[in-house]
């Protein structure tokens, strides 16, 4: 269900070491404040009926509800002088402005 680039983990393990988090991260809609709702990431704990897979130690959750709209979900991380964060993008776009921008965990 979750792919994701070599890039994107490392960034994710970095920034959950530097912030000394052990705890999972969740897939959820966010506002984009002028723009459609798009996918973000927030370290969370694991509720019931979410689903969970583990990719290279790195417990990632989507609630049952997203999983069912979205289908697979792609991570990746860009680096760029002026759009720097992870862009997530799925099988069913959640809006026109699918992997446009960019975002940043949430603690």
């Amino acid at each position: 269900m979750i792919t994701i680039t070599p890039e994107a983990i490392e960034a994710i393990r970095i920034f959950l070491e530097k912030k000394g988090l052990q705890k999972p991260l969740r897939i959820h809609l966010q506002s984009t404040g002028c723009c459609d709702a798009s996918l973000g990431l927030t370290v969370d704990e694991v509720h019931d009926g979410d689903w969970s897979e583990e990719i290279q130690g790195i417990l990632f959750v989507v609630g049952k509800d997203l999983e069912k709209m979205t289908g697979d979900i792609a991570i990746d991380y860009r680096a760029e002088p002026h759009s720097t964060g992870f862009v997530l993008t799925s099988e069913n776009p959640v809006s026109e402005w699918s992997g446009f921008g960019v975002c940043s965990i949430k603690v």
